[in-house]
């Protein structure tokens, strides 16, 4: 039987993302995001075909993770985040806001508007976090995280204060003042969940490192073009290998279980009814 990958899909001379949702979250994607359908449609806001699949591949990882993040959900997979995490998942949103606008602040009454909202719920402490929400779940999904109320109560606040940290800042730029933010550096570096655990456990233990999904396709790539193999292969291989990582929710090649690959195949079968067919001997 052939199994069906996703590709763009040409709508009106422009590309476009057209998937099923995963049956196993349809329930839980439709509630958060009110969508009423069993499919994602996005524009891919492209006529090139070539841009197109790059594009795909990017747009279609970042649900691939959202559906990882409900699935953690549904299983009760919950993840405690420690106050250093909390403020470090923070200071990626303000690198965020950072490079967005740092050359190019808003103007003067749009920041002074911004920071007049902001403070019009600085009192709500401890409910500011569902103004920010979606870029919570943005960051979350991003590292396939899924944290108990606690946790997403507190990156609530912490979002909040880098919001209003970077928007003081960017009304100094638009004023001409480029002076570093002198509390800038306040954010620790992010370490997951994950990784820390296994740092903590390979200092404890003397144990190898990972190996990566990732290292293990490297190693294929570079042997594949050695013996003057199609470059177009690695582009095509590259894209599944991101979408099964992120149907995984990890890139750690010795967590993977025959069990993983047959729940994989499972979707791509019954969860995947684009036009792109990859033949059994691939899997």
């Amino acid at each position: 039987m052939a199994i069906i990958m996703p590709k763009p899909v040409l709508r009106n001379n422009t590309w476009y993302l057209d998937v099923r949702i995963p049956s196993d979250v349809l329930g839980a994607y439709r509630i958060e995001t009110k969508n009423k359908g069993d499919k994602v449609r996005k524009s891919l806001q492209t006529r090139d075909e070539v841009e197109a699949k790059r594009r795909f591949v990017e747009e279609y990882a970042k649900f691939q993770k959202t559906w990882a993040r409900l699935r953690n959900t549904e299983a009760g997979n919950v993840t405690r985040l420690t106050n250093k995490q909390v403020i470090a998942l923070s200071g990626l949103h303000y690198e965020n806001l950072m490079r967005t606008f740092q050359d190019d602040p808003p103007v003067v009454t749009s920041t002074r508007e911004t920071l007049a909202a902001l403070s019009s719920i600085r009192h709500l402490k401890g409910r500011r976090g569902k103004w920010f929400g979606p870029v919570i779940n943005d960051f979350l999904d991003r590292e396939v995280l899924y944290v108990d109320d606690d946790s997403k109560m507190r990156l609530g606040e912490a979002f909040y204060d880098a919001a209003v940290q970077a928007i003081e800042a960017f009304e100094r730029f638009a004023e001409g003042d480029y002076t570093d933010d002198p509390k800038g550096n306040r954010f620790p570096a992010w370490v997951s969940p994950e990784a820390h655990k296994d740092a903590l456990s390979e200092d404890a233990n003397g144990s190898h490192p990972a190996i990566s999904i990732d290292s293990l396709f490297e190693r294929w790539e570079k042997t594949h073009i050695a013996n003057g193999k199609a470059k177009g292969t690695v582009n095509d291989f590259r894209t599944k290998v991101e979408a099964f990582k992120a149907f995984l929710g990890h890139g750690d090649a010795e967590k993977v279980t025959p069990r993983d690959v047959g729940e994989w195949v499972d979707h791509l079968l019954h969860d995947c009814p684009s036009s792109e067919f990859l033949g059994p001997e691939a899997v």
